[in-house]
């Protein structure tokens, strides 16, 4: 792996699914990491997470993961990436606050699912500095993670986000700039449609046991989308929809009443399956 002079420091903002699941990866690594985000309690929950995974439950070391309200806090990182909610707003708002405090240079690598990053890269003002990094659902279970380069990303940004990559024991495969680069684009709508058939009659269980057992996949559609989370899930779809037209993009039924109700998955204890 290439070294260094300095030594990778991460700031991450949103301490969701992703943010959690990047941090663990880093913090078992050995890369200090400041998890940002606006609400205490998801930062909490992410500590635990953090601990559950990496520590058999003890906190993680202070020298490793540091939690904030403020982004601020994390202002001597090298490398900052942003995995806030699937929203043009949220992620907007994170951008700004970013750029506020880190000088123009440092790179800005974006977790985005489904809004292309030559968008996200003229919301930030900061193009040249903007990379996309879409990390697996769930983060710590993947390989590889996509890349894919704006209009203006500069060489510089590819590099650390390479770098960053490699360090973290992952493998870069760059993709095309497009909504929902290539993962999402296949994943989502095979999951929107998973839950389709529920209302067919066939149960959770069997379709992710046909998926897993018949097809090879690692996760079935719907545990994936607990872990992933309805809400951020619809969002996701949304978002692909808009820009593309692609019916098979639109949200159905089943994941709209989920939604309403409150059944979003992993992270509540129920919606798929139920979860202690």
């Amino acid at each position: 792996m290439e070294t260094r002079a300095q030594p990778l420091r991460l700031t991450i903002l949103g301490a969701g699914v992703t943010g959690a699941g990047l941090a663990c990866i880093a913090v078992a690594k050995g890369i200090p990491v400041v998890l940002v985000d606006r609400e205490r309690a998801a930062l909490d929950r992410a500590e635990r997470e953090v601990a559950r995974a990496i520590g058999g439950g003890r906190r993680a070391d202070e020298r490793l993961l540091r939690t904030s309200l403020s982004v601020a806090d994390g202002a001597d990182a090298t490398i900052v990436v942003e995995a806030v909610t699937e929203s043009a707003v949220a992620k907007t708002r994170a951008f700004a606050q970013a750029c506020a405090v880190f000088d123009p240079g440092t790179t800005l690598a974006s977790c985005s699912s489904a809004i292309p990053i030559h968008e996200l890269g003229d919301w930030s003002g900061r193009p040249f500095d903007l990379v996309g990094t879409h990390f697996p659902n769930p983060a710590f279970h993947g390989r590889a993670v996509e890349i894919a380069r704006g209009r203006h990303t500069s060489e510089q940004a590819l590099d650390e986000v390479r770098f960053l990559i490699a360090a973290l024991g992952l493998s870069p495969v760059e993709v095309g700039d497009a909504p929902g680069l290539v993962g999402a684009r296949l994943q989502y709508p095979m999951i929107n449609a998973a839950a389709g058939l529920l209302g067919l009659g066939t149960g959770a269980a069997a379709v992710d046991a046909v998926m897993s057992n018949c097809y090879g996949y690692a996760v079935g559609p719907l545990r994936a989308a607990d872990l992933i989370g309805i809400d951020s899930l619809v969002r996701t779809l949304d978002e692909i929809y808009t820009r593309t037209g692609d019916a098979s993009c639109r949200p159905c039924r089943v994941l709209l009443e989920m939604l309403e109700d409150g059944a979003l998955g992993r992270k509540v204890g129920r919606g798929f399956y139920e979860y202690r």
